[in-house]
């Protein structure tokens, strides 16, 4: 009697231990299956909170950011150009190095197509149509377009891939620079934020009131609209108001 008690205890007790191993399985299946429905529903909230935070900028904002860039290139280029290095000229007066005036040169010039290029695409995305460029450059909607028309495809293909910071391309180099600004638009803008307050005084002769006499009493501070955020504190976002590019009529 003694071994069948014993072995009955010890059924009793197996039961036991399987039924509480398949309760806490049951129980840990329920948390598991709970936690997988409620993430989902977490990470849709969190994103829905991040886009009403922080929604997309508008395409025209984007093309306007890009213009700015590409006029901060051109700046930094002919800028370059003005000061006469110490060891630049022999005595004489002509260059040391034959071809390097004319070659920075034509490096201003091609940043001054890509900013009229930015200029005209900028436009477009705003909703200009090819007649209206036409007009404003006096030719033929169809010669606009056929001297636009690439630049605004670009654009819109980089709008949607943006590649990272020097994807391709050479670090600093115009390419690079469309790149983060369609990638990352607040840092870019941010960027140019600190570019124009370094050279908020260029324009002052350094009197500090922009009136050029340096005596500090100009009649109006030129540059006292500028504020902290130039660039960054003008950017739109989509919202309900502003329509996307393929909702307006580009003819």
């Amino acid at each position: 009697m003694a071994g069948t008690d014993e072995v009955g205890r010890t059924d009793q007790t197996d039961r036991t231990d399987q039924v509480d191993r398949t309760d806490r399985t049951d129980q840990a299946d329920q948390a598991d299956q709970a936690d997988r429905t409620d993430r989902p529903d977490q990470t849709a909230q969190g994103d829905k909170d991040s886009d009403a935070v922080t929604p997309p900028y508008t395409d025209a904002t984007l093309a306007r950011l890009a213009m700015a860039q590409e006029a901060c290139e051109l700046a930094e280029l002919a800028r370059a150009a003005v000061p006469i290095g110490e060891h630049e000229l022999r005595g004489d007066g002509t260059v040391r190095s034959p071809g390097t005036v004319l070659a920075g040169a034509a490096d201003v010039l091609r940043a001054a197509y890509r900013f009229f290029e930015a200029a005209a695409v900028c436009e477009r995305t705003g909703g200009a149509s090819w007649q209206l460029i036409g007009d404003v450059l006096g030719v033929e909607a169809r010669t606009a377009r056929a001297r636009f028309a690439a630049a605004e495809s670009s654009f819109v293909e980089q709008l949607r891939s943006p590649a990272g910071p020097g994807e391709g391309e050479t670090p600093g180099g115009p390419g690079w620079w469309r790149a983060y600004t369609a990638g990352s638009p607040l840092e870019a803008a941010r960027d140019l934020d600190d570019w124009v307050l370094r050279h908020e005084d260029g324009d002052g002769n350094g009197d500090g009131d922009g009136d050029g006499n340096g005596d500090g009493t100009g009649d109006e501070d030129k540059n006292g609209d500028l504020g902290t955020t130039p660039v960054s504190g003008g950017l739109a976002r989509l919202s309900g108001g502003l329509a996307r590019r393929d909702q307006r009529h580009h003819g």
